[in-house]
């Protein structure tokens, strides 16, 4: 619709109105979609992560998923049960690259650890005092 129109009408208005609100609607849903799928990446990164490296790991064996379950959803994460869990580690070992995919202007929350690319294309957890386990994040 052409805005430099001088002569406005009410259905014009409407139009305009429309039209934004059309294309912008479009875009919220793609970027919630996006970061939806980044979020059950990176979950699936962490339990990656914990399975091979975490400290406690050991106490939690083949109950780790219902118990991370219930812990989450005390916690009020939603989409996190055990089924989910499951499908996000998953999501995870099938798709390892997949951040890369992401725009570098998207700030994915991961605190104090950062996502970098590793010499083979594969993402990496890098910590002080371990070596790199193919996963995805970097401390």
């Amino acid at each position: 619709m052409d805005t430099n129109n001088r002569e406005w009408s009410f259905e014009k208005l409407v139009g305009f109105i429309r039209q934004v609100h059309d294309e912008l609607a479009a875009q919220a849903g793609r970027a919630v979609n996006l970061s939806l799928t980044l979020r059950n990446w990176l979950i699936g990164c962490y339990i990656a992560e914990y399975e091979l490296c975490g400290l406690d790991r050991a106490s939690y064996g083949d109950s780790l998923l219902t118990e991370l379950a219930k812990r989450l959803t005390g916690l009020n994460v939603s989409n996190c049960n055990r089924r989910q869990l499951y499908r996000y580690l998953r999501f995870y070992r099938l798709y390892p690259e997949i951040v890369g995919t992401a725009s570098p202007q998207l700030r994915i929350p991961t605190g104090k650890i950062k996502i970098r690319r590793g010499r083979s294309s594969v993402y990496k957890f890098i910590s002080s005092g371990r070596k790199p386990t193919g996963t995805a994040i970097e401390k």
